[in-house]
């Protein structure tokens, strides 16, 4: 499957330099750096009353509010910008399969990186929302949403069109964080600023307390909270995923015109899907018997694809994984792990009392927390 189907369906450690004050400081002679501390001592001597140290306003928030207006930027602004996508593959693919009483396995190492640019145009238009996302790699697509209408326009032949429903959507959606409630799951700080795409931001490290789930590291756009560059990376410390704007329009400088498809293709309309919310265990016929602390079921439903398939997607706010289940195919199944970036493919044989299921866990988590949940999946009563 084409690599950048991959890259839409997915979402999203840096050496960093020292600033250009500080480099500045250290090459200074030390006589000068004397005189300049004298000179400022004695300003300060004569001025006769003590002053208040400056606030930087950007270190008052906290990072509650800074996600928070990052939020509505996504929705509410105004912006047109490209974007490059990568993911980085850390891992391993495991086939195992049980025959009698030998267990046959095979396995491959697996280390690359897959890159994508997309250009994504954002305008709110009398009340309602409009986004234009197209990839500028690879075949033409373009996504073209109007409020909860999207319509994909695609070239002829584009293997997209054999995904039907599971066609990926706005790629926009997948870089904002939905109603975290970090709890005692995650630590959160402002721990610095940079610049992306020529713009003055601030970084928020989002870092998780235990190993079952990844850090993230976002930068905000100082002025607007717009997310600018987004990293991902797991309990080792290794980037799994990076999102960064490469050049960025906002304000009246985004037009009406770039809104609409560039080229003709075949049109595929589909209705945004959106969590309703927390689901209630009993919403489905599949219990979990175990789940990381702090995710909660959001979705849940059934699909023929083409066998009956039940579906389960949790969340905690800011990372997602969904559980498939189905009854065991009859020509058998074995076990497979694979990741691409962040994105963790796991299937695992569960035997219960009404017969061996399928479990294939997908979702942004690491392999060992993806195979707790997998293991732990049978039908209730």
């Amino acid at each position: 499957m084409n690599d950048q189907h991959g890259l839409l369906a997915g979402r999203f450690p840096l050496v960093e330099s020292r600033s250009t004050v500080c480099e500045a400081r250290r090459r200074a002679p030390v006589a000068a750096r004397g005189w300049l501390a004298g000179s400022l001592l004695a300003v300060a001597s004569g001025a006769g009353v003590a002053q208040e140290p400056t606030i930087d306003p950007v270190l008052q928030r906290t990072p509650e509010d800074w996600i928070e207006t990052m939020e509505s930027a996504f929705r509410n602004l105004d912006y047109d910008g490209v974007f490059s996508y990568s993911a980085t593959t850390h891992s391993e693919l495991r086939v195992t399969q049980q025959r009698g009483q030998r267990t046959l396995g095979f396995s491959a190492g697996l280390s690359n990186t897959k890159l994508a640019t997309f250009r994504i145009v954002h305008k709110v238009v009398d009340g309602v929302e409009r986004e234009r996302i197209v990839g500028l790699d690879g075949p033409h697509r373009e996504i073209v949403r109007t409020g909860e209408e999207i319509v994909y326009v695609l070239e002829s032949g584009d293997e997209l069109l054999n995904l039907g429903e599971a066609i990926p959507g706005p790629y926009a959606r997948n870089l904002m964080v939905g109603a975290l409630e970090t709890g005692d799951h995650y630590r959160m700080e402002v721990s610095g600023g940079g610049r992306v795409a020529g713009r003055k931001a601030v970084r928020l490290d989002i870092v998780p307390v235990a190993g079952d789930r990844f850090a993230h590291r976002l930068w905000l756009d100082e002025a607007t909270s717009l997310l600018l560059r987004s990293e991902l990376r797991d309990t080792f410390g290794r980037q799994l995923e990076m999102m960064q704007f490469t050049s960025l329009r906002l304000g009246n400088e985004v037009a009406l015109e770039d809104l609409e498809p560039s080229v003709d293709g075949v049109r595929v309309t589909r209705q945004a899907q959106h969590a309703s919310g927390f689901l209630e265990t009993g919403d489905s016929h599949w219990a979990s018997h175990w789940s990381p602390p702090g995710f909660r079921v959001t979705r849940a439903d059934s699909r023929q694809d083409p066998t009956d398939v039940d579906v389960l997607t949790f969340s905690d706010g800011l990372a997602s994984y969904s559980v498939f289940i189905e009854t065991m195919p009859e020509a058998g199944a074995g076990s497979v792990t694979s990741r691409n970036g962040a994105t963790v493919v796991l299937t695992h044989v569960a035997s219960c009392d009404s017969g061996d299921h399928l479990v294939t866990v997908v979702g942004e988590i690491p392999e060992s927390t993806a195979r707790q949940v997998a293991a732990g999946f049978c039908q209730g009563p």
